[in-house]
């Protein structure tokens, strides 16, 4: 794993990892009253597959990938053994119906002959087989491009994401608190993921809490708009699918998106992950939160622990530059 930092102010850093671009500082995720409180009833934090986003039925659609066009010379060996792996699985599937061989059972065979210096050979001789296979299905079957498209939409249930803002008052902001907040009858609660990258003494230690992020998928990437014109290729490497999951039109630059990515087997709606408490830096309610709800979210806090530097806030309009502020109140 290669993590680079490309941008370090005084706020924030921007690395370039594996995958893509991720966001070391403050985010913000804006939620309705009752899921704030559920959040922090339950202590989990709640990812929503891709294929039911609300605002945006255009993200990541099948059809900005570009499958059609499989050149094997271009992968990656990694990419390689993957693809021939996934070939020999279908092939056994297929014709040994009635055995059942578990996956892991491939797995560690590919591991086993990996160190023989021939496997490029294999390798290249199952690949060529796949193309082969590939290429007359395609042009055998006029509908397959479609077909495929409709299977990989359905995928979309497995990919889950939960939103962010890198910002809670600033011009764009005034459109996620009606949306994203109820109409500011609800809140946002801060991560400082500047903590992780700040906190590190040495690159080791960063090293080491970057795993710890990625195996609870926490991962912060940035969102990047733009103009979609040109299809992603499916099969260079894995951070172009990072990529097409990370990619929103231009209207939606209000929102300074970052997203946390996890891919599931079960194709439910919503997954509940552990709440990351050791990021939890702020929690600000909306101008028109109810007191009520105030107090008894500010109660359940109150009864965790390692949260004495929580800092509690509510947001105003400042009456000189009609502009939104936060203050903070008592817990």
């Amino acid at each position: 794993m290669t993590i680079e930092i490309i941008k370090n102010t005084s706020r924030y850093a921007i690395a370039q990892g594996e995958f893509g671009q991720l966001f070391f500082g403050k985010i913000y995720r804006y939620m309705d009253i009752n899921g704030i409180k559920d959040s922090f009833l339950n202590d989990t934090l709640r990812f929503k597959s891709v294929k039911h986003l609300d605002d945006n039925p255009f993200e990541c659609n099948p059809r900005l990938l570009d499958i059609d066009q499989f050149d094997f010379d271009k992968l990656s060996p990694e990419r390689k053994l993957d693809f021939a792996i996934s070939f020999v699985k279908e092939f056994f599937k297929k014709y040994l119906k009635d055995k059942k061989i578990p996956d892991e059972s491939f797995d560690n065979l590919f591991k086993e002959i990996e160190p023989i210096q021939n496997l490029k050979e294999i390798t290249d001789k199952l690949l060529n087989a796949l193309k082969i296979h590939y290429r007359k299905l395609s042009h055998k079957n006029p509908d397959f491009l479609d077909d495929y498209l409709q299977q990989f939409d359905s995928l979309k249930s497995h990919i889950k994401v939960c939103c962010f803002s890198r910002n809670y008052k600033s011009t764009g902001s005034k459109v996620m608190w009606s949306l994203y907040a109820d109409s500011h009858k609800g809140a946002c609660i801060e991560f400082d993921y500047g903590k992780v990258f700040k906190s590190s003494k040495d690159a080791q230690e960063f090293e080491r809490n970057i795993f710890f992020l990625r195996d609870n998928f926490l991962y912060p990437f940035m969102v990047s708009y733009e103009k979609q014109t040109k299809p992603i290729n499916y099969y260079s490497s894995d951070r172009e699918i990072y990529k097409w999951i990370c990619i929103k039109d231009p209207q939606w630059k209000f929102q300074q998106e970052v997203r946390l990515i996890m891919a599931e087997t079960d194709n439910e709606i919503y997954k509940d992950v552990k709440f990351p408490y050791s990021l939890l830096n702020k929690v600000i309610f909306g101008l028109k939160t109810d007191d009520d709800d105030i107090s008894e979210i500010i109660k359940t806090l109150n009864k965790k622990s390692d949260l004495d530097s929580l800092k509690v806030e509510k947001m105003y309009i400042d009456k000189q530059t009609n502009k939104l502020k936060s203050k903070q109140i008592d817990c």
